[in-house]
């Protein structure tokens, strides 16, 4: 969309954004059509293509809004020791995949791979490698972390596992949260971060 949305439009986005994600969480995404979602946004299906083109249109406004989250997140945060941002950058980050849930983050990894290729949807919507590399280079000036490897090795160790604990965690049958999956993967290469 690149016209100005007004405030009574904007709610209406949020509400099919919502309606979506928490059909999807009942239902499945295989099993949300778009007149369930018209219905639980109370909206007519004309209303919802003139907010989003497809489905993949709620997905990218979905990252979209979280990485603006992400980057207030950190803009809130000047002053802060740079394992205190990374810490509560890492912790919004896994907030995101819970309350997304698997069926979503692994639709959003389907349009990432999709095979017309194209520049990264992910990067372009969610700023997570210039967040990390911006608290990896801070914490390197300040002596926080280590100056042994560049920060965009670092940066890219970090979102490269966080990636692959994201589809571990997609994969798998437990209940067991994102946090936990990435905690458990991620804690070796923070401590790599160490001085």
């Amino acid at each position: 969309m690149s016209e100005k949305i007004t405030p009574k439009g904007m709610k209406t986005r949020l509400r099919i954004i919502d309606s979506s994600i928490k059909l999807i969480h009942e239902k499945g995404i295989e099993n949300v059509t778009l007149s369930d979602i018209c219905s639980a946004s109370g909206i007519a299906q004309g209303t919802f293509y003139h907010h989003f083109k497809s489905m993949d249109g709620i997905l990218l406004e979905i990252i979209r809004r979280e990485g603006e989250e992400m980057t207030a997140l950190m803009n809130s945060m000047e002053g802060t020791a740079p394992s205190v941002k990374l810490e509560k950058l890492l912790a919004a980050l896994y907030h995101y995949y819970e309350r997304k849930g698997k069926d979503i983050v692994s639709q959003i990894y389907r349009l990432e791979l999709r095979p017309e290729g194209g520049p990264s949807i992910i990067e372009e919507y969610l700023p997570i490698r210039p967040l990390l590399n911006r608290i990896i280079l801070e914490g390197q000036k300040t002596g926080d972390f280590s100056r042994e490897e560049d920060s965009d090795f670092y940066c890219s160790l970090l979102t490269s596992q966080i990636i692959f604990q994201s589809f571990l965690w997609i994969r798998s049958s437990s209940d067991e949260s994102f946090s936990s999956y990435a905690r458990r993967g991620m804690s070796p290469l923070i401590k790599l971060l160490k001085p």
